[in-house]
């Protein structure tokens, strides 16, 4: 507890926050620093199974997060869990709660209206698509949930009610929205963010398979095509979530990127840089700051696009995964490949450590003495100056990574 408190203030105003878990540091299973997708739905039903009623529900699953978040953090502490071992952890997490939603909102739309059915009689589904850190496998303590809601098709209930699909499984998505933000005495789950969803917050909640297939095919700009990049089936139909998977390739790979499409992202990256990072002198930002994270992103996401209609392993959600599979093609410089594959490890510990260490929800990063040498300390350096080392280490990758983003997104012809 003392090295909690001395170390995250994070999860020292967590604990604070919800002081009946501190029961938890004294739980056996405390002490596993990884658990198995299953493992933790074993967990959850068992949870949930003593559960009566919704409210008892929302409390229940919102408290079996917050004990397996005390879980990750005193081992991420501890350093006895790796870095994507944390980001599986927390994807794990909210998938599974995700599952929940969806279940629950199902069954309590269905009670009211029936069964969905598409116009040659067959039952009518949906799927949730994980975006963002969510679908690439990357979350970190405070990421929300980017999600994007696709059902089968046109037609209607059969029950005490008709109504349209549309409606039915609008209102599925609301619930699962709702069962996942709401506020109770336990907190809230994640916050949700729909606005990747085709049209974005003017466009509807749900889209049906041939609506989102016609939106990014007549519609979509280069950024939205760039972010499904990332898009995974998190929960829902496996039938309908292979069928959207299968769009989503074609749609992503399909038609490869031009010199248009290259100059398209350059500017959306240098807005970006300009209104979202707002580095100055004292300030950096380990994400969308120069040389950050979505550098990184933008130069594996352009090779993805400009490459994706060959290599099948370029299909990838995972950044680590998609820049390994570039280097096995040879579709980069090896010393750039592993360049940023270094950085992109060094930049992630930097923003999970800013996160667990500081209790905030941004990736701006002060370069304040006292706040720079406490993070160098838990990112491992030591001795005289660690944030002055850390410093001189972070320039050094975020230069390099500018360097080739520039090489190969800015001047590439």
């Amino acid at each position: 507890l003392a090295t909690l408190f001395g170390t995250s203030d994070f999860l020292s105003q967590f604990l604070i926050g919800h002081p009946e878990l501190l029961d938890t540091l004294l739980r056996s299973d405390t002490m596993t620093p990884v658990k198995s997708k299953d493992e933790l739905r074993v967990g959850l039903m068992s949870v949930l199974d003593a559960a009566e009623g919704y409210e008892e529900v929302l409390d229940a699953i919102r408290r079996f997060r917050n004990i397996e978040l005390i879980r990750i953090g005193i081992n991420d502490i501890a350093e006895e869990i790796g870095l994507m071992e944390v980001c599986g952890q927390m994807t794990s997490l909210a998938e599974l709660s995700i599952d929940v939603a969806l279940r629950m909102s199902e069954k309590e739309v269905m009670s009211r209206y029936g069964a969905p059915f598409l116009s040659d009689g067959s039952e009518a589904a949906i799927s949730v698509i994980g975006m963002g850190k969510l679908g690439g496998g990357e979350m970190n303590y405070s990421s929300d949930l980017d999600l994007i809601f696709i059902y089968s098709g046109a037609g209607e209930t059969k029950g005490p009610k008709v109504i349209s699909n549309q409606e039915y499984f609008a209102k599925v998505a609301q619930r699962v929205i709702s069962f996942l933000t709401l506020q109770t005495r336990e907190g809230y789950l994640y916050k949700v963010d729909t606005r990747l969803r085709p049209s974005g917050s003017a466009g509807a909640l749900v889209s049906s398979l041939d609506s989102f297939r016609r939106y990014h095919e007549e519609s979509a700009r280069l950024w939205e095509r760039q972010a499904l990049i990332k898009a995974r089936v998190v929960s829902g139909n496996e039938d309908l979530g292979g069928k959207v998977m299968g769009d989503v390739a074609s749609i992503v790979y399909g038609r490869g990127v031009d010199e248009e499409g290259r100059k398209e992202m350059m500017r959306l990256r240098e807005r970006m840089e300009k209104e979202l990072a707002k580095e100055r002198a004292e300030i950096y930002n380990v994400k969308t700051g120069r040389g950050g994270i979505v550098d990184i992103e933008f130069t594996v996401q352009f090779l993805q696009l400009k490459y994706g209609k060959g290599p099948a392993g370029l299909k990838r959600a995972k950044t680590l995964d998609a820049l390994q599979s570039l280097l096995e093609a040879g579709l980069i410089p090896s010393e750039d490949g592993l360049a940023l594959k270094d950085a992109y490890i060094f930049l992630m510990k930097a923003e999970n450590r800013l996160r667990v260490l500081h209790n905030i929800s941004t990736d701006q990063m002060e370069l304040e003495a006292a706040k720079l040498a406490k993070l160098a300390k838990r990112l491992g350096y030591h001795g005289d100056e660690p944030g002055r080392q850390f410093l001189r280490d972070y320039h050094g990758h975020t230069e390099k990574v500018r360097e080739i983003y520039n090489r190969i997104v800015v001047r590439d012809h």
